[in-house]
């Protein structure tokens, strides 16, 4: 099976030869690989690793005609400027301010100045991202949808969490703008990328390492129907729903697949509530599970005894009866993760 064929069989619980392996990396740990495997490009690099890659194409679109003085920090998509960040070896984007911080009306949240239009963005720009990986071979995932990470890049976390709590006609306002504009966006885009595009992608992270950021009610209150409407957007066209949240979100996963999520990443089982076992026993018949692998402690300190062991545990629960599970990296491999500790993981998971 080609790695599309075996990412599709498992997606829509067919049988594949095998669990798929898949990983996700920093920039850094790129670099590693290209140097290792002695390649340049990302797709020459997958197959050298006989990995099943489900390869991101454009996340963000390119907005039209805006141009960033020079010296100016670059601008996301909702307004908020960006600067790089060193994280331990790793780097980063991260937000400087939240550029609407201070606003507390609806007339103000209607004035801002950043509100991104949909004749902002070029979509057919992003069609070739997609193209390519499915010609070579493999799935593909794309585009970023969001609610909590959207309404957090604009107010900062602390005041987001605090509107949930004291604004919640501000925080439905400001999301109904911002589900409006994902909505037309999937509309418009999707039948451009039909039959290269495998997954879209959805992330809004709702745990913490210690439980949910918010509470179930707040979450059911104020995304639940969001998710089931962009689910239901996403599924009109044909394609499957690859939902991301860091941390210990146990606790919405059964109503995260009634709105219709398909795949579930990154399954971060150090958190409470998150035993792979218990996982599979509550979900496995409902959801595919993507991840698991853990990038805090074993990926990047552990033995390849370790990361062996770490991997085998996760075939055998969440991958039990080879079947819905895709093997891959709990989030990003952090820089310094050694490269011998990313070939085991692969290689344990292709000699089962």
């Amino acid at each position: 099976m080609t790695p599309h064929e075996r990412v599709l069989a498992i997606l829509n619980r067919e049988k594949a030869d095998r669990i798929p392996v898949d990983f996700w990396f920093t920039h850094e740990i790129l670099e590693d690989l290209f140097h290792y495997f002695g390649v340049t490009d990302q797709l020459a690099l997958f197959k050298a690793m006989r990995v099943d890659k489900i390869v991101a194409g454009r996340i963000f679109f390119e907005r039209k005609g805006e141009i960033v003085p020079d010296g100016e920090l670059p601008r996301w998509i909702y307004g908020g400027r960006l600067c790089l960040i060193k994280s331990g070896l790793s780097t980063y984007h991260e937000n400087i301010g939240y550029p609407m911080q201070d606003i507390s009306c609806r007339q103000a949240i209607d004035d801002y100045l950043w509100w991104p239009k949909f004749e902002d963005f070029d979509l057919n720009k992003s069609v070739e991202s997609f193209v390519q990986p499915h010609q070579a071979g493999f799935a593909t995932y794309g585009m970023w949808n969001s609610f909590l990470e959207n309404y957090n890049g604009l107010r900062g976390i602390e005041n987001s969490l605090l509107d949930l709590a004291m604004e919640p006609e501000m925080v439905d306002y400001t999301l109904d703008k911002i589900e409006a504009l994902q909505l037309r966006i999937l509309d418009a885009f999707l039948p451009k990328v039909r039959g290269v595009l495998d997954l879209v992608y959805v992330s809004d992270d709702m745990g913490s390492q210690a439980g949910l950021l918010i509470s179930p009610e707040m979450w059911e209150a104020h995304f639940a129907p969001r998710m089931k409407r962009i689910c239901a957007k996403i599924h009109s066209y044909g394609m499957k729903v690859f939902y991301h949240s860091d941390g210990a979100c146990a606790p919405i996963i059964g109503r995260l697949i009634e709105c219709g999520i398909d795949i579930i990443n990154p399954i971060q089982h150090i958190c409470p509530g998150m035993s792979p076992a218990v996982l599979k026993d509550k979900f496995g018949d409902k959801v595919i599970f993507h991840g698991g692998v853990d990038t805090q402690s074993v990926m990047p300190f552990g033995s390849a005894d370790d990361v062996r062991k770490e991997t085998n545990m996760l075939l055998d629960t969440l991958g039990r009866d080879n079947a819905g599970y895709i093997c891959a990296s709990c989030h990003n491999l952090q820089a310094g993760t050694p490269i011998d500790n990313i070939i085991t993981m692969v290689e344990t998971v292709l000699n089962r």
